[in-house]
């Protein structure tokens, strides 16, 4: 089944701004982006929907993943990693949290703290 994006993101986005406090509609757009290799603009969606829920753990793997594979690590990605092992209860992602937290960790110190 073909997906129409533009559809998909135009009833998310309709969604979000008809319901300012939910998480979902902004983590929709967000994996939608994804989905298309729009990981900038995904970013922000996923943002928007931890605005609405701090701990909404779906835009927290999103934000956290997508953080990841762009390489853009600093303390606030460290922090999000942190608060997604206290939140997360899947094993799988429970370890892929983990695994990160390493990698950011590491990259920080190697870099000696210093992020733009």
């Amino acid at each position: 089944a073909r997906i129409d994006y533009a559809s998909a993101a135009e009833a998310f986005g309709l969604a979000a701004e008809l319901d300012p406090t939910d998480p979902r509609p902004s983590y929709n757009l967000g994996a939608l982006y994804v989905r298309r290799y729009w990981y900038q603009p995904a970013i922000g969606h996923f943002e928007r929907a931890l605005e609405r829920d701090p701990n909404y753990l779906n835009a927290i793997r999103g934000l956290a993943r997508t953080r990841v594979v762009l390489r853009d690590f600093d303390r606030d990605l460290l922090d999000l990693l942190d608060r997604a092992v206290l939140l997360e209860s899947d094993e799988r992602w429970l370890a892929y949290f983990q695994r990160q937290r390493v990698a950011v960790r590491s990259e920080i110190d190697r870099s000696g703290g210093e992020f733009d």
